[in-house]
This record gives C-alpha cells, structure tokens and sequence, in this order.
C-alpha cells in the first residue's frame, strides 16, 4: 500500500464544474491519500472512447482516451486523463501546501470516461469505482455472464485482422471485433469472453463506441484509490445512488430539503436529456 498526501479533499466535487478557477493567493494543506497496488501491467492497450450520448453534456459527441493495463492476475480499465491526474496528485501530494497554480493545473484534465474497473482473473471478480457528487462509490461483482455470438465477418484494428462477435449485455446490444492473434480474454470495461482481445466494440445507438489506437508494453502500477472516504455498496444500491442524483442533485450536494408535510422538496434537474446509464439492467 501507498501512503501519499493530497491538498485537494473536495476535488471531485471541484472536478464537477470543469471551469472552476482559484485565485493567486489560494493555499490548502494537504491530507491524506491512500492507493493500493494489486499488479504491474505487461501489456497497455489504448483505445479511443466515443460517444454521442452524454447526458451532462447536452447530448454532444465526446471524445477521450482510455487505457486498458493487463498484468498476470489483475487488469484495469480507466480514462488516461485519471493516470494523469493521480501522478500529478502524487507529485504535489509531496508539498505542504496546495496553491492555485497546482489545483488549476489539475482542473485542466476531463475525465469522461468517470469509472475505473479492475478485474481480478483468479477470484474472478470485478471492483468498480465511481464518483457521485464528489463521493467515490465502490462495488464488487463476479464477471457477468457474457453469451456472444460469433461472425464470419472480418475487418482490420490496428493492424490486426478481427473477427466480429455480437453481444446482448445488460439492455444493449454490442458489435466487437477482436483479434485472435492476441490470444487475451479481455476488452475495454467489463467486456471479455472471445479467443482473442477485443479491439474495437460499440453499442447498436453509438452511446459508447471503443476504438483501440496503440498498444505498448510500457510496465506500470495497477492499482485503486483507497481512502477510508471510499463508500462499499453492491451494484443496486450504486444504480439507486446514480439514479437519485440525476433525478435531483442539489440533495446531494446541499443535503435533503423537505416540505411542510415532510415530503423532500426535488430539485430542478439541471440535465437536458433522460437518464441513459450504460447498463439498463
């Protein structure tokens, strides 16, 4: 286990309004920041991460890029800009203090892809992560069944001849094209299940499409945040909490206001399309 310091107890909540800036005389003291290392990764895959969905964001096409580190026992899934951020917060985590320089440095990564996944291949288990109004929520699921159909259809990844495989997951349904010339069972997020790496998958509606752009075998930490603040749920309680905020975020953020006859006062939603999470089901 790592121990480093970080000034920025509230930076998620910060990381909500990405044009938040800090005057020049800003100071924070730092406190602590815990991260455990589960494997070293052997193999990097990138892949760019599309999509023309995104509730917060009008409904605009995004763009990002997500790494996917292999090791021998564990594999993470996450956006780069979160890589990044955690090596700049272990580098001020150093400091005793935090200025603006330093926080407006760490405000000018997005992360899109919000969740980190990482899936452990002997107890065969995923550990989710995921930030709700400045909360970071965990979960454990075993690896969800994944019944593909295999293709005849073939096209070119990277590089690499694929093979197509259709999936009905969790009320979507997925086309991926993997390469059986890398021999791994795994693929972006939670996918996984085919004789060969899943380089390239998106949904029917384009609500995420993964397209892999590089590979390298550059070795480095896998781990996960591991403050005490870390709230453990199981994965209905972390759809609920998901669904609440959506439906009215000011609850979370200032806490629940309630009306005269005891009835919690719903804030306007400050969303501009329905809830649309990832998974339906």
């Amino acid at each position: 286990m790592i121990y480093l310091k970080f000034a920025l107890f509230f930076f998620p909540i910060i990381l909500l309004s990405q044009e938040t800036t800090f005057p020049k005389d800003f100071k924070m003291r730092s406190s602590a920041f815990l991260v455990k290392n589960y494997d070293e990764s052997i193999l990097n895959v990138y892949y760019i991460f599309n999509s023309i969905d995104k509730s917060n964001l009008k409904g605009k096409s995004v763009e990002s890029v997500c790494i996917l580190q292999i090791g021998k026992n564990f594999s993470k899934f996450s956006d780069t800009s979160r890589l990044r951020l955690d090596s700049l917060m272990t580098k001020y985590s150093r400091q005793d203090n935090i200025g603006s320089v330093e926080i407006n440095d760490l405000l000018r990564y997005k992360i899109l892809w919000s969740g980190v996944s990482l899936k452990d291949f002997k107890e065969k288990k995923v550990t989710h992560q995921n930030t709700v109004a400045g909360k970071i929520y965990q979960y454990d699921e075993g690896v969800p069944e994944q019944i593909w159909q295999l293709k005849n259809e073939v096209k070119i990844v990277l590089g690499y001849k694929c093979n197509k495989a259709i999936l009905k997951y969790r009320g979507r349904i997925y086309t991926a094209w993997y390469a059986r010339e890398i021999s791994i069972n795994n693929g972006p997020y939670i996918f996984q299940g085919l004789p060969g790496l899943i380089l390239e998958i998106q949904d029917q509606d384009n609500y995420v499409h993964f397209t892999a752009k590089g590979i390298d075998r550059k070795l480095m930490d896998i781990y996960l945040e591991n403050n005490q603040s870390i709230l453990n749920v199981n994965r209905e309680k972390y759809r609920e909490i998901r669904k609440n905020y959506f439906d009215n975020p000011s609850a979370f953020i200032y806490g629940t206001a309630y009306n005269q006859d005891g009835t919690p006062i719903i804030s306007k939603p400050i969303h501009t399309s329905v809830y649309n999470p990832l998974e339906l089901e």
